[in-house]
């Protein structure tokens, strides 16, 4: 009996699975940080030790959640060895990871400890020499903006000191929370102290995301008001270059602004399962995060300790730093949601962990 012309042949079957896995593999690459990964890492030889016979191909699947626990799936296949060949590593379109473009090493396998914090160090200060085309546009926005501040800057104090008035100035002198050296040791501390209730390494990670912010970011004031050394209004108005006498970036607004990025990265993202109530309360703290910033700003120029390009140079630090930090945590959480393959005798298997990132 002739067979059904609807009938496929072995390889065109095998074909039909290897594309709808590519499909499978497409969807899953991330479109943006912190969603699902998907990598691949390639064996030097898929050709088992029996040349000249098929070879038994094992395929299991883990996907972790960490609120619905993970599944499993196994498959088989019989593939020949005439078609199988080695995998090239894959990567998304885009700039290279900083890592990548620097040759620094991999990243620690914890998201937390001295290990992470020697990978994070370098990466932040490689990043300026690193910076994708849309980072590029961004700096050079700021530099834009601090000069136009700069040319309007004694207009801006003498109109604001024109306006003060004592009730303004114990509003802002209270609210000057987040710009204390205090404020984001004390966020750390908390973010550990619930890690020991709820042996989450998310919060082991918000703790050390929030000092390495804040210790970055008070470093990198320090450096810029060194470079960018302008007098306090109060003293005149003189600015000079590479002088200890500088105040030309604010490090209160740059500590007020540094909690910021960790604290949205672990706790304030929205989640494409977030409903209605979830995304009205994330959105709400990031607005009083950003205004709580903007608080210690208008503080510093209400009591005539900074221009307004202080201030504005000194967000832009804290908020740099803490977004650097932020990508450096991202891009070690996609390197651990990754694909292995591995050669066995007789055969090889193919498992994949996806990561799906803070909760």
């Amino acid at each position: 009996m002739a067979p059904s012309r609807h009938t496929r042949s072995p390889r065109a079957a095998l074909r039909a699975v290897l594309v709808t896995a590519g499909l499978l593999a497409a969807a899953l690459q991330p479109a943006a940080a912190g969603t699902t990964g998907l990598r691949l890492q390639a064996a030097a030889s898929l050709h088992g030790p029996a040349a000249g016979r098929p070879l038994p191909l094992g395929i299991a699947a883990a996907l972790a959640d960490e609120l619905a626990g993970a599944t499993t799936a196994t498959a088989s296949l019989e593939l020949p060895p005439h078609l199988i060949h080695p995998v090239p590593p894959q990567r998304t379109a885009g700039p290279a990871p900083a890592d990548e473009a620097a040759g620094g090493p991999s990243p620690p396998e914890k998201p937390y400890g001295w290990a992470r914090l020697r990978h994070d160090l370098p990466f932040v200060a490689r990043k300026p020499a690193n910076l994708s085309s849309g980072e590029k546009w961004s700096a050079l926005a700021v530099t834009g903006t601090t000069a136009a501040l700069y040319v309007f800057r004694e207009d801006i104090r003498e109109a604001w000191q024109d306006s003060s008035s004592d009730s303004r100035t114990d509003f802002l002198n209270s609210s000057r929370i987040m710009g204390g050296a205090g404020f984001a040791p004390a966020v750390a501390f908390a973010a550990w102290a619930a890690s020991q209730l709820t042996d989450n390494e998310r919060e082991r990670e918000a703790a050390q995301l929030v000092l390495e912010s804040w210790a970055m970011s008070a470093a990198v004031a320090g450096i810029g008001s060194f470079v960018l050394a302008a007098e306090r209004p109060e003293d005149g108005n003189n600015v000079e270059l590479f002088s200890t006498e500088g105040r030309g970036v604010s490090v209160d607004v740059a500590l007020a602004a540094s909690v910021i990025p960790p604290l949205r990265r672990q706790y304030l993202r929205v989640q494409p399962g977030d409903g209605t109530g979830r995304r009205i309360l994330k959105h709400g703290i990031s607005a009083l995060l950003y205004s709580g910033m903007v608080l210690v700003a208008l503080q510093r120029i209400d009591a005539d300790k900074h221009w307004a390009p202080d201030v504005f140079l000194g967000a832009v630090t804290g908020l740099a730093v803490g977004g650097a930090l932020n990508q450096a945590h991202d891009e070690a959480q996609a390197t651990r949601s990754q694909v292995h393959l591995e050669v066995l005798p007789g055969g090889l298997v193919l498992t994949w962990n996806l990561n799906l990132g803070p909760t």
